[in-house]
């Protein structure tokens, strides 16, 4: 067939501004790499020194494809293609980072710490009223209890069931020839055994001033471990945690006689009544605060020596039932209550009528015991006065306030309710390591 003659320019750039001829390979073979897109390895030498001429060179009749360009091969990985409307950055920038994914935050876990509140001992400003023929005894012989609430307060709901915690009878022992361990009550049961305490007699039983343990300040442990049966005395050990757990703790000290049947009915009364302690005013305002202290009703004599609050009428709940009458409380058989009061004046209203108990609780969360025992660091025991009581029958004691982390639960009674009893018992949260 005829040839068709096709003319094109073809410039290739040489150094010194040189143009070299192209020339096209023939008809059938592939054309050559482009040399404008490809730079030669060594610069040609050229053949003159004037300028090459651009010669219109004969082209077969074929389609040319766009000319293919040779990457050398690169030590870097292959990078992907970029999405639509992006561009890789320019060789040796930092490639662009891609913005991170939202990260999932999770909800901040409620602090917790394991805790511990000890009745570390007890001191005597005056002793009770008691059997004038000391047939259980030389002087009081005394125990502890408490009742111990563990509330969840997201629902209000108790945790786990009401428990109490008591000591041993602490007093005069051996008494009447009898061993410490086989001490008999009145009502032919072996109470554990009595543990001497007080100087009352030889054989101990607490009278004025006397402390327990027998230390120089019976709200220091003095580094003695908690025990299950006498001071100091474990009362709680839980796990605590922000927002959610409370203890109510409801304390006492017991002057033992014999029969315990107060003592009975008083565990029983404080444990049914866990939603009614809850409920009270004074209860709930501990447990949103973050103030370490005795709640009290109004009207008794709690009204110094540390922090309390004032639940109203509510929380003072007369426990009359729980009680025989004065005459029979003391007659010598009947345990009771320290701290206790009358429903009426004295005299033959008295005599008749039962004692009252005002309930004294401690209310503990983790928040109340972390901001208490952060006060420690800065408490200066020489900043603080000293307390003074006014004592029946004797001089006025004056008395340093405990340290932050301890209370001092008084259990007072007016001598007008001839019952007497002057009883400091201290109580203190700590944390366990």
């Amino acid at each position: 067939c005829d040839n068709v003659l096709v003319t094109t320019t073809v410039a290739t750039s040489v150094p010194g501004g040189a143009q070299p001829p192209s020339v096209l390979p023939p008809h059938g073979q592939p054309p050559a790499a482009n040399p404008a897109t490809t730079a030669p390895a060594t610069p040609p030498q050229a053949a003159s020194q004037g300028p090459y001429q651009a010669t219109p060179l004969p082209l077969p009749p074929v389609q040319l494809a766009p000319p293919q360009t040779t990457t050398p091969p690169s030590s870097q990985p292959s990078q992907p293609s970029p999405p639509s409307g992006t561009a890789y950055p320019p060789p040796g920038a930092a490639p662009a980072t891609a913005p991170p994914a939202p990260t999932q935050v999770a909800a901040p876990v409620a602090a917790s710490a394991r805790y511990r509140v000890v009745a570390t001992g007890f001191r005597v400003l005056h002793q009770t009223k008691d059997d004038v023929l000391s047939r259980d005894g030389h002087g009081d012989e005394i125990y502890g209890a408490a009742i111990v609430l563990h509330y969840d307060r997201r629902t209000s709901q108790l945790i786990e069931s009401p428990s109490m915690r008591r000591t041993q009878v602490i007093g005069e022992a051996p008494f009447e020839g009898q061993t410490v361990g086989n001490f008999t009550d009145i009502n032919g049961v072996i109470p554990w055994g009595r543990i001497r305490g007080g100087t009352a007699s030889a054989g101990g039983g607490f009278a004025q001033n006397d402390v327990f343990p027998a230390v120089a300040d019976p709200s220091n442990t003095y580094g003695a471990a908690a025990t299950d049966n006498t001071f100091p005395f474990l009362i709680a050990d839980n796990v605590l945690t922000d927002g959610q757990d409370a203890i109510v703790i409801v304390p006492t000290l017991w002057e033992a006689d014999g029969y315990r049947d107060g003592f009975v009915k008083w565990t029983g009364y404080e444990s049914r009544n866990a939603i009614q302690i809850w409920s009270d005013q004074g209860v709930q305002a501990a447990v949103s605060g973050t103030q370490l202290a005795v709640i009290s009703p109004s009207g008794t004599l709690e009204t110094s020596f540390g922090p309390h609050f004032t639940a109203g009428n509510v929380f003072g709940s007369a426990l009359a039932e729980s009680f025989g009458p004065l005459n029979l409380l003391l007659a010598g058989s009947y345990d009771r209550p320290i701290g206790a009061g009358m429903h009426g004046a004295s005299g033959l209203s008295g005599l008749t009528a039962g004692p009252v108990l005002p309930r004294r609780a401690i209310v503990i969360t983790r928040e109340i015991i972390e901001a208490t025992l952060a006060k420690q660091a800065t408490y200066n025991p020489s900043a603080v006065g000293p307390v003074t009581f006014a004592v029946w029958g004797a001089p006025p004691v004056s008395l340093s306030p405990p340290p932050p982390g301890t209370l001092a639960v008084q259990l007072f009674e007016s001598p007008a309710d001839d019952l007497q009893g002057m009883y400091i018992l201290y109580i203190k949260v700590e944390r366990v390591p």
